[in-house]
C-alpha cells in the first residue's frame, strides 16, 4: 500500500478542498447543507456496502477466504450475541443520574451538559425513531447496541494482535478469544452503561474502533488507516472527552512510530488534518441546535464565546473547581486507592491474564502493547484526578476495563500456543473460565435491567400528586433528569415548573423553563425579574436569591424543594414538610413535633415503597434521600433516636456512602454509644479517605474520648487533604 509520500497533491488538494467547502456552505445554508450532507452520507454508505459486497464475492470465488474473512464473521457473531442478549436485559425505560437528561435532549435534537455529545445527540435521534418501546427504552438499546460494538472490536483486536501477519492457524483457535467480549461485559461499569442511557456506551465503542484502525494502520502497514484513526478521533468529540483523548494518545504514537515514514512528511500531516478536521466537524450541531433555542439547551452554545465554554466544561469546573484535577498529593494517593477499588471489583480476576498479555504483546506487537497499556494508565488518571466525583458512581474507567479485557484475552490465548497437549489446553481453558466467571461474581452487577421501573414511578409519582400549577426545585441529577425527561419525551403535566437549584442564576435556562410551562400570571413577574434582577447577581448569594425565587413561586401555586447537601437549605429548612423525593413548602411558620414526627415516618414509608422497582444504584439514591430525612429529623427536633433508626436503614441501603456513616457515627456517639460511633467514623474515612469533613469529625471527637493518637492521625490527614 502506498504511503501518503507517493500520493498525488491533486488528491491531497481534493481532500482539503471538501472540508472548505462545506464549512462555507454551512455559514450560507446551514439547514439545506446539513441535510444534503446526510443525504450523502447514505449514499456513501449504501455504495461502500455494495462495492464491499462485490468485492467478498469475487474474492470467494478465486480464492479461500483468508483469516480476515473469517475474523469478520466471527466478530459479527460477538456482536449480534451480545447485542441480543443486552437488549433482552436493558432497562424498560428511563433511569437515574444523566439518563433523563441524556434521552430528552436527543429525542428534541437538544444540547445536554458539556461537553455536548452531540454525535450522542444525532445517533440517539435515530435510534428514538425505531418503532420499539418507548422512547427510553430506544435509547437504552443504542447502549445496548454500542457496548456489543465495543466487545466485537475487543474479540476482534485480540485476535489481530495474536496473528499479528494474518496466519492461519490462529484460525483454529479463535474460541479463545472470546475472553475478550465475556471479560468486557462481566464489569458492572460496563454493565450499568449497557444497559441504560449514557454517553460512555457510544465512546467506548468509538474508542475501541478509532484504534482498531490504529492498530490496522501497524500491522498492515496502510498510511490511509491512520487518516481514518484521526477521522474518529475528531468525531469523538460528539462523544465523552476520553474518546478523543485516548484515540489521539493512540494516534500520536502510531504516527510518530513504525508508521512515521509511510506516514510522509507534510503530506501525511494534511491528510492527517484532513480527516481530524472532518470528524472535529460534528461540534458544529452544538451551535446549529442551540440556535433553535430547544427545551434542553444547557448553557446556549450557539455563539462562539457559548460554544468554547461548553466544549471545555467551563462551568463544570468551576463548579468543581476543588475536586476537578487538582493536585494534592494526599487526595490524589485517596482517589488512586478508589479508583483501583472500583477497577479490582469489576476486573480483578483476570488481571493475572491481562498482566500476561502485556507480556506476550510486547513480543509480537510492542507498539500495540503500549497503546493498550497507555489505554489503561490515561483511564486511571482520570478518574483519579480529573473526574474522581464520578469514580464511586462507576462513571469512570469504562474505557480502561476495555483494555485489559483485550490484554486478558491475549493473554489466555499465548498460555494455549504455549500448552502443547489436549490436557495442556483443557486447563487454559478452565483456568479463563474460572476467571471470568469470578469477575462477573465479584462485580455484583444487576444483569436482569428488567424490572428496573423505579426511576420513572419516582418522578411520575411526583408529578401526578403535584397540585394544578405547582413548582418543583430539584438538587440531585437522579430527580432533575428523570422529570425533565417526562415532561420533555412524555409532555407530562406541562403546567409544572421544575427548575433545578444550581442553575438558577443561568437566566437563558430559567427563561426557558418559564415559557415552556407558563400558565400562571405569576409566571410574568418571575419573567420580568429575570430581565430586571437575574438571580445570582450583583453581589447575592445562592441561599438569597433561592429566597426570592421561593417568595414568587410561592404566589404561583404549591412549591416542592428536593433536599441537598449545600448550605442553601438551612435557611429554609424549618419551612419545608417531609415528603418524598420532595419537601413541600410550608405556608404556616410553626409545625406540632409529633406532626413533624408523623410526616418524617410517612416520608420514609414513602421511600421504602419506592425498592421495589430500583436497583442497586436506585437503592443508593434512597440511601441518600433517607440521610437527609434523617439530618432534617435531628435540626428540626424530632429527636436523635428517629434519625439513627433512618440512618440505619439508610446505610443498609448505600453501605458505601461515607456521609451516612459519619452521621450515623456521630449520632451514636453522642447518645453514649462512643466507641460504636468512632468505629463508624473510621469506616467513612476508610471508604473515602479524601473525605476531609469526616476527618475533621473523627479528630474532634477522639479528642472528646481521650484518643490522642486517633486525634493526631486524623488531623494530620486533614492537614494534608486541605493543602
Amino acid at each position: 500500500m502506498r504511503p501518503f509520500s507517493q500520493l498525488s497533491p491533486k488528491i491531497l488538494i481534493t481532500l482539503l478542498a471538501v472540508p472548505a467547502l462545506l464549512i462555507f456552505a454551512l455559514l450560507l445554508h446551514p439547514g439545506w447543507t446539513l441535510a444534503a450532507v446526510a443525504t450523502a452520507a447514505v449514499l456513501v454508505l449504501i455504495g461502500g456496502a455494495l462495492v464491499a459486497v462485490q468485492a467478498r464475492l469475487v474474492r470467494n470465488a478465486t480464492s479461500a477466504p483468508p483469516i480476515g474473512g473469517g475474523l469478520f464473521r466471527a466478530g459479527a457473531a460477538v456482536f449480534l450475541a451480545s447485542a441480543g442478549i443486552l437488549v433482552l436485559l436493558c432497562a424498560p425505560g428511563p433511569y437515574f443520574k444523566d439518563g433523563g437528561e441524556l434521552a430528552a435532549s436527543a429525542h428534541v435534537l437538544g444540547v445536554p451538559h458539556p461537553t455536548g455529545f452531540p454525535l450522542f445527540c444525532m445517533l440517539g435521534k435515530a435510534f428514538d425513531l425505531l418503532p420499539l418501546g418507548n422512547a427510553f427504552f430506544r435509547l437504552n438499546v443504542m447502549s445496548a447496541v454500542m457496548t456489543a460494538l465495543a466487545a466485537a472490536f475487543a474479540f476482534a483486536l485480540a485476535v489481530r494482535i495474536d496473528a499479528k501477519t494474518g496466519r492461519s492457524d490462529s484460525m483454529k483457535h479463535m474460541i479463545v478469544f472470546l475472553v475478550a467480549p465475556t471479560s468486557f461485559l462481566a464489569s458492572n461499569t460496563v454493565w450499568l452503561h449497557a444497559t441504560t442511557t449514557e454517553v460512555y456506551a457510544l465512546s467506548a465503542a468509538g474508542l475501541a474502533a478509532t484504534i482498531f484502525l490504529f492498530t490496522g494502520a501497524v500491522l498492515k502497514r496502510d498510511a490511509r488507516l491512520i487518516a481514518l484513526g484521526w477521522f474518529g478521533v475528531g468525531i469523538g468529540l460528539g462523544g465523552h472527552v476520553t474518546w478523543p483523548i485516548y484515540g489521539g494518545m493512540a494516534g500520536l504514537v502510531v504516527s510518530i512510530g513504525p508508521m512515521r515514514r509511510a506516514f510522509g512528511g507534510w503530506k501525511g500531516a494534511a491528510y492527517v488534518t484532513a480527516g481530524l478536521v472532518a470528524g472535529a466537524m460534528v461540534v458544529l450541531y452544538l451551535p446549529f441546535a442551540a440556535s433553535r433555542d430547544p427545551i434542553m439547551n444547557w448553557g446556549d452554545p450557539s455563539g462562539l464565546s457559548g460554544l468554547w465554554a461548553h466544549l471545555s466544561g467551563a462551568r463544570i469546573r468551576h463548579s468543581f473547581n476543588d475536586q476537578i484535577a487538582r493536585f494534592n498529593l494526599a487526595e490524589l494517593r485517596a482517589h488512586a486507592s478508589m479508583a483501583a477499588g472500583i477497577l479490582w471489583q469489576g476486573t480483578g480476576p483476570v488481571w493475572p491474564l491481562a498482566v500476561l498479555g502485556a507480556v506476550w504483546s510486547k513480543r509480537r506487537t510492542p507498539l500495540i502493547g503500549l497503546v493498550l497499556l497507555g489505554v489503561l494508565a490515561a483511564d486511571f488518571m482520570f478518574a483519579s484526578w480529573v473526574n474522581p466525583m464520578g469514580t464511586w458512581d462507576l462513571q469512570t474507567l469504562v474505557s480502561g476495563t476495555w483494555a485489559i479485557s483485550v490484554l486478558a484475552a491475549i493473554g489466555v490465548a499465548g498460555l494455549w500456543r504455549g500448552a502443547k497437549s489436549g490436557w495442556g489446553r483443557t486447563a487454559v481453558a478452565v483456568i479463563a473460565v474460572t476467571a471470568v466467571g469470578l469477575q462477573a461474581w465479584m462485580a455484583g452487577a444487576d444483569r436482569d435491567m428488567t424490572t428496573v421501573n423505579g426511576p420513572h414511578d419516582i418522578s411520575s409519582g411526583l408529578l401526578k400528586a403535584a397540585p394544578i400549577g405547582a413548582s418543583l426545585l430539584t438538587t440531585s441529577d437522579d430527580l432533575s433528569a428523570g422529570l425533565a425527561a417526562l415532561q420533555v419525551v412524555e409532555n407530562a403535566r406541562p403546567d409544572i415548573l421544575q427548575l433545578v437549584r444550581q442553575h438558577i442564576s443561568d437566566t437563558g435556562y430559567v427563561r426557558r423553563q418559564v415559557r415552556a410551562h407558563r400558565a400562571f400570571p405569576t409566571d410574568t413577574e418571575l419573567l420580568r425579574t429575570l430581565d430586571e434582577r437575574p438571580f445570582e447577581s450583583n453581589g447575592e448569594s445562592a441561599a438569597e436569591s433561592q429566597y426570592r425565587l421561593l417568595s414568587i413561586l410561592d404566589g404561583r401555586g404549591s412549591v416542592f424543594v428536593e433536599p441537598g447537601n449545600s448550605g442553601t437549605d438551612s435557611g429554609i429548612r424549618r419551612s419545608l414538610d417531609p415528603g418524598f423525593p420532595a419537601y413541600s413548602l410550608r405556608r404556616d411558620a410553626v409545625v406540632d413535633g409529633a406532626d413533624l414526627i408523623r410526616e418524617v415516618h410517612s416520608a420514609l414509608d414513602d421511600a421504602l415503597k419506592s425498592l421495589p422497582g430500583c436497583d442497586r444504584w436506585g437503592k443508593a439514591y434512597v440511601g441518600v434521600f433517607l440521610r437527609l430525612l434523617a439530618m432534617h429529623a435531628v435540626l428540626a427536633g424530632a429527636g436523635d433516636a428517629l434519625a439513627i433508626d433512618i440512618l440505619r436503614k439508610a446505610l443498609f441501603l448505600n453501605p458505601g456512602d461515607s456521609r451516612t456513616l459519619q452521621n450515623l457515627g456521630v449520632l451514636v456517639f453522642n447518645s453514649g454509644r462512643r466507641d460504636e460511633g468512632l468505629e463508624l467514623m473510621r469506616q467513612s474515612v476508610s471508604i473515602d479517605a479524601a473525605y476531609v469533613r469526616g476527618w475533621k469529625t473523627l479528630a474532634r471527637y477522639a479528642a472528646i474520648a481521650g484518643l490522642a493518637d486517633l486525634e493526631s492521625t486524623a488531623r494530620a490527614h486533614t492537614k494534608a487533604l486541605s493543602q
